[in-house]
């Protein structure tokens, strides 16, 4: 399910991730790439972030949970390493879970950092969901 009408998943990502699913965790792998290759860039972006979630909610009493996984601010003119992002499940309380991947875009200046977040461009995505 897709978390921005303006912006995909898949139509940012253009490439295959590899998706683990264990009892204990959800974790994304991405092999080494180009990114001016593999994502849709916008204008002014020269930096992204790649980042997994796992949120959780009890819809009785209401009680939810939300974990953050960010990978660093990478540049958008260079090769990335391979990247592996994990949620443990185990930080997520309440039954009914959702795994999610997104991208983001970030303008670099003098060492500020500056989202691009008009809406067009970062795209997320729920990957999972399961009910404990």
């Amino acid at each position: 399910m897709e978390l921005n009408l303006k912006a995909s998943l898949k139509s940012t990502l253009l490439m295959e991730i590899s998706l683990s699913d264990t009892e204990a965790d959800w974790t994304v792998s991405l092999p080494v790439f180009q990114p001016s290759d593999f994502l849709t860039l916008p204008e002014g972006a020269n930096h992204f972030r790649l980042f997994v979630a796992g949120a959780s909610v009890d819809f009785v009493s209401g009680d939810r949970s939300f974990v953050l996984t960010p990978s660093d601010v990478l540049p958008l003119a260079s090769a990335t390493d391979a990247i592996s992002l994990t949620v443990s499940k185990g930080d997520l309380d309440e039954a009914n879970k959702v795994f999610i991947l997104g991208v983001e875009f970030i303008q670099v200046v003098n060492g500020q950092e500056y989202a691009i977040n008009n809406g067009a461009h970062n795209a997320a995505a729920i990957l999972l969901a399961e009910k404990a």
